[in-house]
């Protein structure tokens, strides 16, 4: 399709959207690459975001056991 085709913002976008799929399609590891990178994005929130007091905030525990883990160590070297 060249440029004299592209008329409307409908086939312009209609256009941008086949040529990322094309490139997508061709490209499988980039694919992977984003979608991984999309999913640990909603991973990240729902982990780090207790939905209420009861819950378990997976960023506060994670912290914990780092601080539990490197004073552990440099009480082992000192």
């Amino acid at each position: 399709m060249n440029k004299r085709d592209l008329n409307t913002v409908e086939d312009k976008i209609v256009f941008l959207a086949d040529n990322i799929i094309d490139q997508l399609t061709s490209n499988r590891t980039l694919l992977t690459f984003i979608s991984k990178n999309l999913s640990w994005g909603v991973f990240k929130n729902a982990l780090t975001s207790p939905v209420s007091k009861n819950d378990i905030d997976f960023y506060e525990l994670s912290c914990y056991n780092i601080y539990n883990f490197i004073t552990h160590k440099i009480n082992l070297i000192f």
